[in-house]
């Protein structure tokens, strides 16, 4: 074998071993961000939430007689901040709302995030129903992400892909919270006058 022949085949062989290692390095990056989306294998390490995250969500139970209806607005960020409005009623004159701040993790933040963007929250335009249903429970969103802002408008087409964003952005509020203000409300209903 002459030397030019062993030079070239040198060169193939080298190159052979980088595109092997490129596609080992691609497939090993692929699986860090697809595992950082599929729920059950979320790896905040993987998504990490953009610094301008802010949202405002907005929950009202269904239309019912007082002292059953309530209602309560979650707001978190920018930043690790967040707080919760509850109105244990309809909003009216005498009709108290409780206000809690809680603290965020970044990781909690993190996943969060990474369920928006399984669920497309900053990939589609969200439209109302066309023809919604009367009486049940309605929410929304507005949230800012990367200097985009996003309304999810109530009862959004689409809605069910949102299931798992509400629950995420709900589970925000410690459980101490919830608890507090579940206690408040029965006791307002308890003391109901109407």
């Amino acid at each position: 074998m002459n030397r030019d022949r062993l030079i070239a085949l040198l060169i193939l062989l080298l190159l052979a071993i980088l595109a092997a290692l490129g596609c080992a390095l691609y497939r090993a990056q692929a699986a860090r961000v697809i595992g950082a989306i599929v729920p059950g294998r979320m790896n905040a390490q993987m998504i990490r939430h953009p610094d301008d995250l802010a949202l405002r969500y907005e929950w009202h139970a269904g239309t019912m007689p007082p002292p059953y209806h309530h209602e309560y607005t979650i707001v978190v960020g920018p930043g690790q901040e967040g707080g919760i409005v509850y109105c244990p009623d309809y909003r009216a004159d005498g009709v108290p709302e409780w206000h809690e701040s809680f603290a965020v993790t970044a990781e909690a933040l993190d996943r969060l995030y990474a369920v928006m963007v399984k669920a497309q929250v900053f990939d589609r335009r969200w439209l109302a129903m066309g023809r919604p249903p009367v009486g049940g429970d309605i929410e929304w969103l507005d949230v800012t992400a990367s200097g985009e802002t996003v309304r999810i408008p109530a009862q959004p087409e689409e809605g069910e892909a949102l299931e798992p964003v509400w629950q995420a952005i709900r589970e925000l509020v410690p459980d101490e919270t919830w608890a507090r203000l579940r206690a408040r409300r029965k006791e307002y209903m308890d003391n109901y006058e109407g």
